[in-house]
């Protein structure tokens, strides 16, 4: 029995709980190569007397339930797939140990036939360097992605934006409502929400339709009455969408704030809202 150097907490080898051997395997096993390979296996949160007094140390950005030795495989070939605690990819010193990892399978092979030693190591060096080319060929393949459906949403926008402002005048026009009026404001927001939708759920092909169908749908259901309010055409009175009826209330609360100010329009009778 040896103790910890760290902490000074008497260390017990689980060998020498193993029957049969009188102790003999932990004769021959070194204390702190038991260490080593148990630090190498351990998991987040276990306890040290699971290990016969030792607590073994888990590095700090290892991935969330995985043990050392597979954060150090999963590092070595497939660095773009784990998800690491530090949320920035793996530290230095985990590419670096995942190198040499890489590089030693590879050396262990020996000479292929027909390789030379200078060939030989050339093999090792590639497997050296093939953690970091697999990680930096993941990231590049990412911000292509990203700067690509970054550009793909401003295409889209813009589509958006010179949709609306070519179909905005009419509903304007056909409500009384003027171009720098708040509830002018609010059809325009209505109608990029609309853009959006579409474009969020079915591409950059769909927004022209959207748009128009969804200005067509307001047109057919909303109409001026005589103190330039909205109000709902005969046709759709108790079955009126709730988004339309949403931004029915939402303009005629628009246009009689409007008319309250000086030089604004007529002041309308508050039941118009009801």
């Amino acid at each position: 029995m040896a103790k910890d150097n760290d902490n000074e907490i008497p260390y017990e080898s689980p060998l020498s709980k193993i029957p049969y051997t009188q102790g003999l395997l932990d004769y021959l096993v070194p204390d702190q190569i038991e260490k080593n390979m148990l630090t190498a296996l351990a998991r987040e949160g276990e306890k040290q007397n699971t290990y016969g007094g030792f607590t073994p140390k888990v590095e700090a950005n290892t991935p969330q339930g995985l043990s050392n030795i597979e954060t150090l495989l999963g590092t070595a070939y497939m660095p773009q797939a784990m998800t690491y605690s530090g949320g920035k990819g793996p530290s230095n010193k985990q590419m670096i140990n995942a190198a040499i990892l890489r590089a030693g399978l590879e050396l262990g092979k020996g000479r292929l036939p027909g390789e030379n030693f200078g060939v030989a190591l050339n093999r090792g060096m590639e497997a050296f360097g093939a953690p970091a080319k697999t990680l930096a060929a993941a990231q590049l393949a990412q911000r292509k992605a990203s700067q690509a459906g970054s550009i793909g949403d401003s295409q889209a926008y813009a589509v958006i934006r010179k949709d609306v402002e070519a179909i905005i005048p009419d509903i304007s026009s056909t409500f009384g409502i003027s171009k720098i009026s708040p509830a002018r404001a609010i059809l325009v927001q209505y109608l990029n929400t609309a853009g959006r939708e579409s474009y969020n759920s079915s591409g950059i092909s769909s927004i022209d339709k959207a748009i128009t169908d969804r200005s067509d749908l307001v047109l057919q259901i909303l109409t001026k009455d005589k103190d330039n309010l909205l109000t709902v055409n005969d046709n759709y009175k108790g079955n009126i969408p709730p988004e339309i009826e949403d931004l029915r209330s939402r303009i005629n609360a628009a246009i009689i704030n409007d008319s309250k100010k000086p030089g604004g329009g007529s002041v309308i009778k508050q039941k118009e809202l009801d």
